[in-house]
């Protein structure tokens, strides 16, 4: 078959883009043309991909010390969580004194709430 060229800037008519193919090589390829509709497929299509996470949702935190993580919470990346819920535990020196303080001013708040709620004691006296 003798190729002709074409070129962009004729404009006959005369040149489509369509192919022709003749019935007897349609039917030898398997061609079957059928009217076009709409309607539900009930098919399972098993495929390979990728997932990602959606990098507008990903939120980056940055602690402003020297530490590491000690445990993470959720296990399983792409876990959905709510405000307030642990993501991880983390250890830094800088934060020990803090930590200490607050632990010490929780129980001594406790010791004054008991001593407020407990029932008046007598002492007894020594002679």
């Amino acid at each position: 078959m003798a190729l002709q060229p074409v070129y962009a800037n004729e404009s006959d008519g005369s040149h489509t883009s369509a192919i022709e193919i003749s019935p007897e090589k349609q039917q030898v390829m398997g061609v079957v043309t059928g009217e076009a509709v709409i309607s539900s497929v009930r098919y399972t299509i098993r495929t390979t991909g990728q997932v990602a996470a959606d990098e507008i949702r990903v939120v980056h935190m940055v602690a402003g010390t020297d530490g590491w993580i000690r445990e993470i919470a959720p296990q399983a990346t792409g876990t959905r969580v709510e405000r307030g819920d642990l993501l991880a535990i983390a250890y830094a020196h800088d934060f020990l004194p803090a930590q200490q303080s607050y632990i010490y001013a929780l129980r001594n708040q406790d010791a004054s709430e008991k001593k407020e709620k407990s029932p008046l004691r007598l002492r007894p006296r020594l002679r």
